[in-house]
């Protein structure tokens, strides 16, 4: 049955919640009411082997209708721009090296048919808070028309052997996003988006970051290293 929500437009059944958590849902919102991610991502153009072994989405794999491929989606728990009316489409991960993972994308509905993106991306490059684009039949980002010209800086904290460490670097990091007056968006607790509008250096941010790589083997990444992309 097909969900009813005053100002929330659906556009397909598969644009409206996670299909791979099973996790409770808001009987409001129909989303689960937690869905926590993980990363493993090509980080500071290492290979994706590099990361295996990092959690991954909690949800189950989906199973296609040939019963032969699994997709993984990356959810958004708390998107920047969520409002009272809201799209939420897909992006294909597999040209950045992903196959087999999608991104549910929090989308702004605009006038002229394009959407803007409503949350901080954590794994698509080429695409930031604010930029235009165009959605396929199928729900899935097709294009982008328009920048911006926000920037996305990602960050993903590993894990040692003093848990305490990871804890106070969180911190830290959340304390320098807030100082900045940033806004930022995590997947789990140790993989960070952060919106950098234009004409912005923080520089604090920067500096908590370094420390991170340096020290404890962090990895950094700015979401406008490779184009935006659709598989072929």
């Amino acid at each position: 049955m097909t969900p009813r929500r005053s100002g929330m437009k659906v556009r397909s059944r598969a644009s409206w919640l996670c299909p791979l958590c099973p996790a409770p849902r808001d009987p409001v919102r129909r989303r689960p009411l937690r869905c926590r991610t993980g990363f493993t991502h090509p980080l500071n153009g290492q290979p994706p082997a590099l990361l295996d072994g990092l959690p991954r989405h909690h949800g189950r794999a989906a199973v296609s209708s040939k019963g032969k491929h699994m997709t993984e989606f990356i959810v958004h728990d708390d998107p920047v721009g969520r409002a009272q009316s809201n799209y939420i489409a897909h992006a294909n991960l597999a040209p950045f090296g992903l196959n087999g993972q999608m991104e549910q994308l929090w989308l702004k509905p605009l006038n002229d048919g394009t959407f803007s993106i409503a949350c901080i991306p954590f794994r698509v490059y080429g695409v930031a808070l604010g930029d235009r684009v165009l959605l396929s039949a199928d729900d899935e980002v097709s294009e982008v028309v328009g920048l911006s010209r926000h920037r996305v800086l990602r960050m993903l904290l590993m894990p040692g052997p003093d848990p305490t460490r990871l804890t106070e670097a969180t911190a830290r990091i959340k304390q320098e996003i807030d100082a900045a007056g940033l806004l930022s968006e995590w997947s789990g607790d140790r993989h960070v988006a952060v919106d950098v509008p234009p004409q912005t250096t923080p520089s604090r941010l920067f500096e908590v970051m370094e420390r991170e790589v340096a020290e404890a083997g962090a990895f950094w990444e700015w979401a406008d290293a490779m184009p935006f992309s659709t598989p072929v």
